[in-house]
């Protein structure tokens, strides 16, 4: 990905052309950026009419809030980061390899996981201290000590990727405040489950967001922003390795900007009619359950929406690394059997096949496919896993199965489900 030129909140000109029909033969419009893309384009306002259009680099004329081929000294920056999972990694790979100054990483303490509840560091940790860093693990982020330890590191700036919200007394040590990098376009899906909730409500696009620390939750200036666009067949686990790669590259463009006196802007001059405040609150266990009731289109965004973040080629095998989003799951009643079991759908591909006179929540084989009837058309499961089994595809499912391939998906959620978190 190449660093965006411009920023978000910018004004610039387009090359009238560029913006389209009414401006052809405008020479140039002026324009408001709302969000660079990956791809190397901008979505931007046009200030005269509230328009919107898609444009390129190339189309745009205006100063650069700095000259990229000049950055500030990153040695002479000095960074506490406070982070823990797989989406902090890249970006605290990225600020020693850029050569920052990287004083103390805070992250939460080890914890038990996987089957044998082994305690495990975060992978920020193993990596930290695979680098030589002093790594800090604080119950209590406003105790005495541990605000002390970070004011005697002297920082220039805090990194916050994927960690606890933070008291007011700590943001305010570092020089140059504290960053947070979000995995939304804010203010769109402030809180916690921002993937999911994307990609659960059909959105097309999604993306990544630097912003200052401030009082409110996910409600700081935004220092810089980036669009990646959701395809239909995507996965929670496809977008969080695209926005925690571009993320990293963009909390290194944040910081420039910082240096080069950006402080931000607020939220409020984003907000259009696709960029608008709203919440991702925490998810539970209950909130993966499947309703077979829904649309197949509905049953489809839910299940890619729930799928796990696990670990890449380039990241260890570890389970203390594994997304803690819930599985969609679902509970199964097999004809020819007493006992329901849990199930959990890791992927499946719409198929639309009318449901016919299957009842929704159905579940059967039909033309070598492992089928479920939604509300509509017919989910094709590709990969399951029973409780206490493996994750298998559902050919494997099919080779192993004895008895008849048919039964019924409980549709109650409010009696029927287990309210424990995974």
């Amino acid at each position: 990905m190449k660093t965006p030129r411009y920023c978000c909140g910018q004004l610039v000109n387009v090359v009238g052309h560029c913006v389209g029909e009414p401006y052809v033969k405008d020479f140039f419009v002026q324009c408001r950026i709302l969000c660079p893309v990956d791809d190397g384009s901008y979505f931007v306002r046009v200030e005269k009419t509230d328009a919107y259009s898609i444009v390129e680099e190339d189309s745009i004329s205006a100063y650069p809030n700095y000259d990229q081929d000049k950055p500030a000294d990153r040695k002479r920056i000095r960074i506490v980061f406070f982070g823990n999972g797989l989406f902090a990694l890249p970006t605290l790979r990225m600020l020693v390899e850029q050569g920052y100054d990287v004083a103390a990483v805070v992250t939460m303490e080890d914890k038990p996981c996987g089957r044998g509840n082994k305690v495990s560091p975060s992978p920020v940790k193993s990596y930290a201290e695979s680098q030589g860093i002093m790594v800090y693990q604080p119950r209590n982020l406003d105790s005495d000590d541990f605000l002390q330890a970070v004011r005697n590191l002297n920082p220039t700036i805090g990194v916050v990727v994927e960690y606890r919200i933070l008291p007011q007394v700590l943001f305010k040590i570092p020089k140059w405040g504290i960053i947070n990098l979000h995995s939304s376009l804010l203010p769109m899906y402030r809180g916690a489950s921002t993937i999911t909730s994307a990609i659960k409500d059909g959105c097309g696009m999604t993306g990544v967001t630097t912003f200052l620390i401030n009082s409110g939750l996910d409600k700081g200036n935004i220092i810089n922003n980036l669009a990646v666009f959701i395809a239909e067949n995507e996965s929670a686990e496809d977008i969080h390795i695209k926005l925690r790669t571009n993320g990293a590259a963009m909390v290194d463009d944040a910081i420039q900007r910082i240096a080069h006196s950006s402080h931000g802007i607020p939220q409020s001059q984003l907000i259009c009619d696709f960029i608008k405040p709203s919440h991702a609150p925490k998810l539970y266990r209950k909130d993966a359950y499947i309703t077979w009731c829904d649309s197949a289109d509905k049953v489809h965004d839910f299940i890619r929406a729930h799928s796990s973040v696990i670990c890449g080629e380039d990241y260890p095998k570890n389970p203390a690394i594994a997304g803690s989003v819930s599985t969609a799951w679902t509970i199964l009643k097999m004809i020819d059997s007493e006992v329901a079991s849990e199930v959990k759908i890791h992927k499946a591909s719409k198929t639309g096949i009318p449901r016919g006179f299957h009842a929704p929540g159905e579940w059967f084989l039909q033309n070598g496919k492992l089928m479920v009837a939604c509300k509509d058309n017919l989910i094709a499961i590709d990969i399951l896993q029973f409780s206490g089994k493996k994750r298998m595809t559902a050919k494997e499912y099919l080779n192993g199965f004895r008895g008849v391939c048919k039964g019924f998906c409980q549709l109650n959620t409010d009696k029927e489900i287990s309210v424990q978190d995974e």
